[in-house]
């Protein structure tokens, strides 16, 4: 959408030329789609000659089926629905994190323990990692119950 609350002509070819460019370009676009290589840079010009000339949903579903990435459809459905979480802030990936730090720690207590005093110093390197790792997870975890009440 944009600002009048319409449809965002423009955008939707600006993705559909980044989706062109993710599937090998004109070429292998035009392949995908069993058009001209001239008829799939029209679909993403922003030339206001061919302003109105927008690629259809079939168009843009066979693109990104071929690429593996929704880079027309995510976008879009972005602006409608934001995620709650960014993608890079999973909590169940900071957990993992947290869990590993941890059990990294299990060898060199028991090499501490064993009396190998020299294993003090990666003991506390990896306390410290755990630390961060824990310290990763509760900001993520404190974002998602944020963003989990505004909705």
């Amino acid at each position: 959408m944009n600002e009048a609350g319409t449809f965002d002509y423009a955008r939707l070819k600006a993705l559909f030329a980044k989706l062109v460019f993710k599937v090998g370009r004109q070429d292998a676009a035009a392949a995908y789609l069993g058009i001209s290589r001239q008829r799939v840079s029209q679909l993403g010009s922003a030339n206001p000659e061919h302003a109105r000339d927008i690629p259809t949903w079939e168009q843009v579903w066979t693109l990104e089926d071929a690429c593996g990435q929704s880079v027309v459809f995510g976008a879009l459905a972005q602006t409608i629905e934001p995620p709650a979480v960014a993608p890079a802030a999973c909590p169940l990936k900071e957990t993992h994190d947290v869990v590993q730090a941890s059990a990294a720690l299990l060898p060199i207590a028991a090499a501490l323990q064993a009396g190998d005093f020299a294993a003090f110093d990666a003991l506390m390197e990896g306390v410290d990692r755990l630390k961060l790792e824990a310290r990763e997870l509760r900001a993520v975890a404190t974002n998602v119950t944020r963003l989990r009440e505004v909705r």
